[in-house]
């Protein structure tokens, strides 16, 4: 056995492995920590400004980012010309986010309590990571964009009559499959649903030149 000398104690080449084991795991164990302490329910709370990159007018004193929920509230319009990529996001009642221009990015899914979403230009994603729904509608509510391509990856569920999907000149990727008693409208972009889709209790399909493409 080799036995080493640090500042007059003795250390077998066992008890090195074990120490640097042991400081492994501790490097993993901030890590994880440090990660878990970004993620937070961030609640829009602005009396003064809409504006979504000022991070006083969000609870948790943070503009929302990867891994954390934001939310918005009943009767409450949020203005945003910066990227968002946030892991969750929530629209209540006659409640409105206005992306003026950049990118939205939703990770994991997106409920829609009579809320509004809507861009004038970039991309729109709502993604799925578990193969949940995605994007769900319930009591009204609609995302719509004027020329930013719409991606929702997942289920897309939409329980409401007035609900509204809609893209007037640009394209619309489903990845999964769409159920809905409400309102498509595809504009004169291209919309395809890999995942195929089902109308149910009046919900409705609207064209204009635009294709639509299902199962592709």
């Amino acid at each position: 056995m080799y036995v080493f000398s640090l500042t007059g104690m003795s250390f077998s080449r066992f008890a090195y492995r074990f120490m640097a084991i042991g400081l492994m795991a501790l490097a993993l164990f901030l890590m994880i920590q440090t990660q878990t302490v970004h993620a937070a329910n961030c609640t829009y709370a602005s009396v003064g400004t809409n504006d979504w990159n000022t991070a006083g007018n969000w609870s948790c004193a943070a503009v929302p980012s990867i891994g954390d929920s934001a939310i918005i509230g009943a009767a409450t319009t949020v203005v945003s010309g910066v990227a968002i990529d946030v892991n969750t996001l929530s629209v209540g009642s006659v409640s409105a986010l206005v992306i003026t221009t950049n990118n939205l990015v939703v990770r994991t899914s997106s409920t829609f309590a009579g809320g509004n979403v809507t861009s004038t230009s970039g991309t729109m994603t709502f993604s799925s990571t578990d193969g949940s729904a995605s994007t769900t509608f319930v009591g009204g509510g609609m995302v719509s964009s004027t020329s930013a391509t719409l991606t929702f990856r997942g289920q897309v569920a939409i329980y409401n009559s007035t609900s509204t999907i809609s893209c007037s000149s640009c394209d619309m990727l489903f990845t999964g499959y769409v159920t809905s008693t409400g309102i498509l409208n595809l504009g004169s972009g291209v919309a395809t649903s890999t995942g195929g889709l089902r109308t149910d209790g009046g919900g409705t399909v609207n064209g204009q030149s635009g294709t639509l493409s299902i199962g592709a």
